[in-house]
């Protein structure tokens, strides 16, 4: 189902090359980003993101829009969401939205269709791609 891994396995190679590996800064960031779903691809970048702003990443070639806030202002958390058709986008658990922070270098997601958790409910949701995302101080 995801013959694409060696796309994102480029992706992450590129992304260590590019220098990805460093930490964020409080004010602004870069932020590149790879997503797979159902067999389409797109990855790029995200010059500056600003802390207190939501960076919006339109993906053209999935159809998803990846929703990016900074709001910490020590740099120290950073809240990611991403958007589709019905159904779509949820992470582990029917989460809506997770929480990272930006000084880890890299992190990586499932993405699911099905719906959103309500209270204590156990969701069990259909794997539907990755999605990756990396921070960076601009230079």
């Amino acid at each position: 189902m995801f013959g694409q891994s060696r796309s994102l396995k480029f992706f992450l190679i590129t992304l260590s090359m590019l220098g990805f590996s460093q930490h964020a800064h409080a004010r602004d960031v870069e932020i590149a980003y790879a997503i797979s779903i159902e067999g389409k691809i797109d990855k790029g970048k995200v010059e500056r993101c600003e802390v207190g702003t939501q960076c919006r990443i339109v993906s053209k070639d999935t159809g998803l829009t990846i929703f990016i806030r900074l709001l910490d202002p020590d740099g120290r958390r950073a809240y990611i969401r991403v958007e589709g058709d019905v159904g779509c986008c949820y992470f582990w658990d029917g989460d809506g939205s997770v929480s990272v922070d930006p000084h880890v270098p890299l992190h990586r997601f499932n993405i699911y269709k099905g719906r959103g958790r309500k209270r204590n409910e156990v969701i069990l949701n259909q794997k539907i791609g990755e999605l990756y995302v990396g921070f960076k101080e601009p230079n």
